[in-house]
This record gives structure tokens, sequence and C-alpha cells, in this order.
């Protein structure tokens, strides 16, 4: 209720508790978090744009946090994300600055465990942005052998399709080229679940997930591919391919 589609300056005295959901440990968050409302079967999340690096060492990801919003502006930042700010910056929010952020977001000594929203590929939407969310039955296309994280020539980051092994279903990927882990290659053996937050991309055009470390996958199932993967050019003429009742 406090949102109406503008920046807009909290002026009530009020308090939002959630637990963090990001880490930028890795460097693929930077100079924010992401917060849900419970650690498990979360129903809410929002997330905090403020000027500090290596916030992990104070907002590490399960921290429970909480925030005194009156002064406070509520709005989008530029993935279109609901967000908490400092300072108003045109349509957007902007960073919660370095002198403010003794006066008004606080840490308890409590961190739990944040355990995953699970979900398909196609299962995820807007409701989701902020959250801590586990993929389940999703590998990367073959095509992709070879190819790392972040594209050689990116400036920025770089968004790599996951495939489902359920129904084909697309979704991606998004790694900032300021990530420790940006020119891994990406895990293309096999299949199985993959861990992250739910964000947009830059302008708000595509729903992605942003690692918090490449710890948070587990492709340790077999491939789903079907026989022709990439199309059927890729079949020399008159190969034999053999199929039993073809």
């Amino acid at each position: 209720a406090l949102y109406n589609g503008q920046v807009t300056l909290i002026e009530s005295d009020l308090v939002v508790k959630g637990y963090v959901t990001s880490s930028d440990r890795s460097g693929n968050f930077y100079k924010e978090f992401y917060m849900q409302d419970l650690p498990e079967n979360p129903t809410a999340a929002v997330g905090v744009v403020l000027n500090q690096v290596d916030s992990y060492n104070l907002y590490n990801k399960g921290r429970e946090v909480y925030i005194s919003l009156k002064g406070l502006y509520l709005g989008e930042n530029s993935s279109e994300v609901l967000t908490i700010g400092g300072q108003e910056d045109g349509d957007r929010v902007d960073e919660i600055t370095a002198n403010m952020i003794p006066d008004f977001i606080f840490r308890s000594g409590t961190t739990e465990t944040i355990v995953p929203l699970t979900l398909g590929l196609s299962g995820v939407n807007e409701s989701h942005l902020g959250m801590f969310v586990a993929l389940e039955n999703a590998q990367f296309p073959a095509g992709l052998a070879g190819q790392t994280y972040v594209a050689a020539y990116d400036d920025f980051d770089t968004q790599r399709a996951l495939v489902s092994c359920d129904n084909g279903a697309e979704f991606l990927v998004e790694t900032s080229s300021f990530a420790d882990f940006n020119q891994i290659p990406l895990p293309t053996d096999g299949r199985g679940t993959i861990a992250g937050v739910i964000t947009q991309s830059y302008g708000g055009n595509d729903l992605v997930m942003a690692l918090n470390t490449t710890d948070d996958i587990d492709f340790s199932g077999n491939r789903c591919d079907p026989v022709f993967e990439e199309s059927f050019n890729s079949a020399t003429d008159n190969t034999d391919l053999n199929i039993a009742g073809w």
C-alpha cells in the first residue's frame, strides 16, 4: 500500500523485517541486497540499495535485518524491482548513503537458513522478485559447452539460457562481469537444480536469476537432450542414424 508506482517518501513510523537472500561476496551483486519476509516459503521480498560494498560482512545471506522506513524512499531500482532507497533519482530510488546506514538498517544476531522456494522454470513470475529460488530439472543447452558465465567481450553482464527438462521452457541466468566466477565455464555436462535470487535485467525487460555463488548449482544428473538438439542440418546427408523404429 505504501508504493503507488512512483518513488515515494515514507513518512510513517514503520519498520520492516526480513531475511537477506543475496550476497555480494562473489561480486555478482553490487551496492544492493535483497531480503524476503520469511526464511522459508516467503510471500514478499524487496531490494535495498546502499552505498556499501562487501555488505555480506554485515548483511550475510539469511541475516535477520530490520529497516526503519521513515525518511527512506520506496520505488524501483534500475531493473524495475521494488526497492528501498535513501534518495530520489527521477523515477528511480537511489542509495541509502553510508552516513545513513547506521540510523536506518539494523541487523539482529540471528542468521537463518534460507530454504529455497522450489519451482520449475515456467513457474517463475514477478511475485518471486527478490526471493531465493531453486529451479529444478534444468540444464544449460549443449550448444553452450565451453562458454563461460560472462562472454569475453561483455562489459557489464551476460545472460545465459537455462532449459527445462520437463517442458523445454527457458529461463535466463544473468551474471555480472564483476563476478569472480565470470570466466568459469558453464556446467553443461549434466542437469539438476540451480538456486539464486530472482531479479530482472536492466530496464526490467526479462526475469532473470542472479547467482550468489556457483556452489548453488547441482547438475549431477544426466542430461535430457533429444536426439536432434541443434538441428537436422547437423546430421550429414545420407548418414545412417540407425534409430530403432525410424
